[in-house]
């Protein structure tokens, strides 16, 4: 009796979960699932398609798919920033159908979390995007100097295209780093 006592406790507290819960934690599933979508998406993009060849061979295939595939997730989690903070929006949602399930109103009570899910998000990819960007940079930097891959030749004759944006040998890294993040972030 008592391990049948224990069985009907946990499935009622399973279907009670379910109930109000689980939407919620369907639709974060949905978010997380889109964004994994995307950054594979644009990293094998990039990292395979024949029209990203030549920028492949000058940049490292890594480095250029990441920066991309954290870009779209940038983008699509910028467009859904605001959503969860909508009021008028989500009153309208409320408020359409007098038969809206009591799982459709909590998790629109829980915007604020799912908000604050979304802003965690932008975060993260907003330093992978950083961090893929200055390591592209700093191969521009050292292909100046040490040679450390086979294409780096390719790098220092790009200069008068445009592509490689450090002009000469001899930059600090660090300094060529931060000036150009800040002229970067004022244009």
């Amino acid at each position: 009796p008592e391990i049948v006592g224990n069985l009907l406790t946990r499935n009622l507290l399973m279907r009670s979960w379910l109930l109000n819960d689980g939407l919620r934690w369907l639709v974060v599933a949905l978010w997380l699932g889109t964004n994994v979508g995307l950054f594979i998406g644009f990293y094998l993009k990039f990292a395979e398609e024949d029209h990203y060849y030549y920028l492949r061979k000058v940049l490292l295939v890594g480095a250029l798919g990441t920066a991309r595939g954290a870009a779209a997730c940038l983008n699509f989690n910028c467009m859904l920033v605001l959503f969860p903070v909508c009021r008028n929006l989500i009153s309208m949602f409320r408020g359409s159908c007098r038969c809206t399930p009591r799982s459709v109103r909590r998790l629109l009570d829980k915007n604020i979390t799912f908000h604050i899910y979304i802003a965690i998000s932008i975060v993260f990819w907003a330093a992978v995007h950083t961090g893929a960007h200055m390591f592209n940079y700093l191969r521009f930097i050292r292909s100046w100097e040490d040679k450390v891959g086979p294409n780096d030749e390719i790098l220092v004759t790009l200069l008068p295209h445009g592509i490689n944006p450090v002009d000469k040998p001899g930059v600090d890294e660090a300094t060529a780093l931060f000036t150009t993040g800040i002229a970067d972030t004022l244009e």
